[in-house]
């Protein structure tokens, strides 16, 4: 990854050891900055022909499926609130978790979600924030 100076310039960088020789897969510029957080919320498929990536290019913090080309497939939230983090992504069922913050920053919601964006389950829990994980295999949330 590259991220400039003024932390508005974000690459993403495949890089090919033999020969040793970069490309660019995914570039992202914004006019104020990108959230350092984005950086952590990257992960590659097992398919090997996708990966997930957060951002705030509309304004949100939302997570975004692409493929290995760098063309964004779809979003995979959307609307008027922040993913605030990103647990992982269970291959076999087919879903991420990720809390949600809708409206209050105290009140974040785990979810589970297709990669289409649709909710499968929401784990209620009383107001406040909460720091949650996941096992390895993104089975079980703590």
């Amino acid at each position: 990854m590259k991220l400039n100076r003024f932390q508005n310039q974000l690459e993403i960088l495949l890089a090919n050891a033999r020969v040793g020789s970069t490309t660019v897969l995914y570039r992202e510029e914004n006019k104020y900055y990108i959230a350092e957080s984005n950086l952590d919320n990257l992960i590659f498929m097992e398919d090997g022909q996708h990966f997930i990536m957060s951002s705030e290019k509309s304004g949100y913090s939302h997570l975004y499926l692409y493929a290995m080309s760098g063309k964004e497939i779809q979003p995979i939230t959307s609307g008027k609130y922040d993913v605030v983090d990103f647990y992982g992504y269970d291959p076999v069922k087919n879903f991420i978790t990720t809390p949600l913050t809708k409206n209050l920053l105290w009140k974040n919601i785990s979810t589970l979600l297709t990669l289409k964006g649709k909710r499968r389950n929401s784990l209620r829990q009383k107001d406040g924030m909460k720091q949650n994980s996941v096992n390895h295999s993104n089975t079980i949330l703590i």
